[in-house]
């Protein structure tokens, strides 16, 4: 009998909480230079959401994030969560005047951002620039959570602020948080206007994930996950929490290098990959060092592409299932994707079915009636993963 889905949703920090108590010694959160285990996580997470509480910050404060993937990155994100609070990831490629807008639309009460060199921009000067550039009289404090910059709180100080004693207390405020309340405000669009930001409940973050991950393992395996892109981006977000409700291990960079990736995917014998676009999927392909051969391991890859790619993908991976999918930050990621007994030909030239628990109608735009199969229209998502609004 085909094993059937069952919704359980959590919190982003009981997320940590769950996999922290089950796996604790395995690697959370591995890059080239850098990796954590679940304990470790879980513990700096913790301090930094009783460093975030000496600084004033509440439930359901506002808090950026500007920082570049790196163990920081998640240690700042789950500590937000563990809190209570709303994390607002910036992209790291934002110009001045986009993170200043930013700051001052959601009303961040706090950033955390770093100070470091392998940081692709000078974050302290952007954001100095930044705040100088539109008023932002919400934002009590700059963080830096690695490094130091004048006129900052330097991590130093910050993680001295994160002390045991009102542990006690974050608990707490971990165990009223609800998983309808907003976990993140994921800011997106802004080719022809100023960016707007998603506001994405715990629910729609976590659930689509997990489901996902949970579904295509079984019982024992250990899920080995590696996203191409920025995790301030839901596209890498999404499957970096749904390999924390599986207490897996997810592989990623601070920047794109395609010999770095196949290394990193080699060495910890990758499972899941999400290589996402057409770019990134043909970089690792016709790298020198590419060999599918030592990518025995790899069970499920995920890909945005043209046929002809997809039909490549599949022929240099054939013991691999090739997924396409559809999503976007307003629902929280994927919202249809292949399943398991597409095609190949379906693989190659459709993005798959709707999620269990989500809706989707192609309708005519102008009058909003259903069209027939085959008809181009406007996409309508119905489901828990859709974003509160904007």
């Amino acid at each position: 009998m085909k094993r059937r889905i069952t919704t359980e949703v959590a919190t982003l920090g009981d997320l940590l909480v769950q996999a922290a108590d089950s796996q604790g010694a395995r690697d959370a959160l591995v890059l080239p230079n850098q990796r954590t285990t679940y304990s470790q996580l879980a513990d700096r997470s913790t301090r930094t959401a009783s460093a975030l509480l000496r600084l004033g910050i509440r439930p359901g404060d506002l808090v950026g994030i500007l920082i570049p993937n790196c163990v920081e990155y998640a240690e700042t994100l789950f500590g937000i969560a563990l809190l209570g609070a709303v994390a607002v990831p910036l992209n790291a490629r934002h110009k001045a005047t986009e993170v200043g807008y930013i700051i001052a639309n959601a009303g961040l009460v706090a950033l955390v951002t770093s100070h470091h060199p392998d940081d692709p921009v000078d974050f302290p000067a952007l954001l100095t620039e930044a705040v100088a550039s539109q008023p932002a009289p919400d934002l009590k404090h700059i963080i830096l959570a690695r490094g130091e910059a004048d006129g900052m709180i330097g991590a130093a100080a910050f993680k001295a602020l994160g002390t045991q004693d009102i542990v006690a207390e974050v608990e707490a405020h971990r165990r009223r948080v609800r998983v309808r309340d907003p976990a993140l405000i994921i800011y997106t669009s802004g080719t022809t206007a100023n960016p707007k930001g998603c506001v994405l409940s715990h629910e729609a973050v976590t659930r689509g994930p997990v489901e996902r991950s949970r579904y295509r393992l079984s019982a024992g395996e250990h899920d080995v996950t590696w996203g191409a892109g920025p995790l301030f981006h839901i596209g890498t977000l999404a499957p970096f929490i749904g390999s924390v409700g599986v207490a897996g291990t997810f592989l990623t960079d601070t920047y794109f290098d395609a010999g770095r990736a196949l290394s990193l995917m080699y060495q910890e014998r990758v499972t899941l990959a999400w290589p996402w676009f057409a770019a990134i999927v043909q970089g690792l392909i016709g790298h020198p060092d590419f060999d599918s051969k030592r990518l025995g391991a790899l069970r499920h890859l995920f890909i945005i592409a043209p046929p002809s790619l997809v039909d490549q993908v599949q022929q240099l991976l054939p013991t691999t299932e090739v997924i396409q999918a559809c999503g976007m930050t307003e629902t929280a990621g994927i919202f249809a994707l292949c399943d398991e007994h597409a095609s190949t030909q379906e693989r190659s030239n459709t993005h798959g079915k709707p999620s269990p628990g989500i809706e989707v109608r192609i309708v005519d735009p102008e009058t909003g009636q259903d069209l027939p199969d085959g008809t181009l229209g406007e996409i309508l998502v119905r489901g828990y993963n859709v974003m509160d609004g904007y």
